[in-house]
Formats: C-alpha cells, structure tokens, sequence
C-alpha cells in the first residue's frame, strides 16, 4: 500500500530535488516547481522564498518575484533587511509594471521600518516631482527629513508645497508653515520673514501675518523690508 508522506518529508524532499536542480542539473525551472512545492508544505519558509526569490531573479518572472519578494518582507523579522525587500518590490511595481502609485505605498512602507534607506528616499524624491503623487509622497519625506535633520530638504518640500497651492488662502497657509521650518527648523529667520513678506503682499489685511512680521524683524534686524511691505499693505488698503 502507498503510504502516506508526512508533510515536513514531503518538504524535506522537494528541497533536496529542488537544490540538485539548481546547482547540479542548471534547471531553474525544475527548482522553481520543487521549492513551490515544498513552501506549499511548510508555509512561508525565509529559506525557501529567498530560494524562489534567486531562481525568479534568474529566469526573469517578473510577476512572481513580485508576489515572493512581498511574501518575504512579510516573513522578515529584521526591519533593515524588510525595508529592504520593500524597497526592491517598489522598484519592480514602478519601473516594471508601470504602477507608481503603488510603488510609493512600498516606499512608504519601506522608509517606516528604515528611514535611513537613502534607496527608497531617492526614489520616493522622484515620484514627488509628479503633481498627482506629490500631496502623497511629501507626507512621507517629510517625516523622513524630520528624522534626518535634512533642514534644506524639509523646506524645499514646503517651497513645492506653496507653488503647488490652488487658491489664495491656500498659498498663504503654505507660506506660513514654510515660515516656521526656515524659523524653527533651519534657524534661517530672515528666510522665513521674506517668506512672510511674500504671504502679506497677497494678502496684506491678514493680521496674524503682520504680528508674525513684527516679531521677526527684531530678529533679523531687517526693518527696512518688513517697513516696505507694510507700507504696500497700507497703500493697498486705501
């Protein structure tokens, strides 16, 4: 009578018959078919996903290096290593199937468990030069530039923020929080009064604006340009 293979022989044998595949016989697809077989039995094995992850490297099957390099990053238990996988599957979901939007979720993901990762920042900065994922991807550098103490990235984010601005209000709003990064965080008074100067000459009956102003100038010592803009918002009221 047949009998019947315990599930963790039946994984044991397909590994075997998958790594003579791969190394003694050069069948990648063999070794495919045998490692599927024997996750199949023992579940998302790190072992056996980074097997598959090689051959499917190897052979080109794009779509299925996808699905395993995901299943990996599910699996990692390291954040370094999984921010790395992230990293890898946001480079296949851009540049491979042509889903962007996608590809920023990875990065996301990628930047949570490693902010570090000077990969994933480069290519979450490039998806931010395109309008429609930059509200998106701006969040997330953000953050990261916080971390980093990146001060010139983090207000070039807010410059973006007040040229991609729909409306009046908006762009002041936009103005003033640029303000407070070059204030705060790039300890660059003066650049935050010429910011503020920028926001009352659009909308010079803005009071908070003009308390903002004269806070700074005291600061910067620079009376002569906060005096300028104040005498067009007066100019411009009567």
């Amino acid at each position: 009578a047949q009998g019947v293979f315990e599930p963790s022989l039946v994984r044991d044998l397909n590994v075997r018959l998958g790594r003579i595949a791969e190394e003694r016989l050069n069948d990648d697809a063999r070794a495919i078919r045998a490692y599927v077989h024997a996750v199949e039995q023992a579940g998302d094995d790190p072992d056996l996903l980074a097997a598959l992850d090689r051959l499917y490297e190897r052979v080109g099957d794009r779509q299925a290096l996808a699905d395993v390099i995901e299943r990996r990053a599910g699996v990692a238990s390291d954040p370094n290593a999984e921010a790395e996988l992230l990293f890898r599957l946001a480079s296949l979901q851009i540049r491979e199937f042509g889903d962007p939007a996608s590809g920023l979720g990875s990065l996301r993901a990628a930047l949570e468990r490693n902010p570090g990762h000077a990969l994933a920042t480069q290519e979450l900065e490039r998806l931010a030069k395109r309008e429609d994922l930059f509200e998106e991807a701006s969040e997330v550098l953000e953050r990261v530039y916080r971390m980093q103490g990146s001060t010139e990235r983090l207000a070039a984010v807010y410059t973006r923020r007040v040229e991609l601005a729909r409306s009046a209000e908006e762009r002041v709003e936009m103005r003033r929080s640029l303000a407070r990064v070059l204030e705060d965080d790039a300890r660059d008074p003066l650049g935050a009064q010429r910011v503020l100067e920028a926001a009352l000459r659009e909308e010079p009956s803005d009071a908070g604006l003009l308390e903002e102003l004269e806070r700074l100038a005291p600061m910067t010592g620079d009376w002569r340009g906060a005096a300028a803009v104040l005498r067009e918002a007066v100019d411009g009221a009567t």
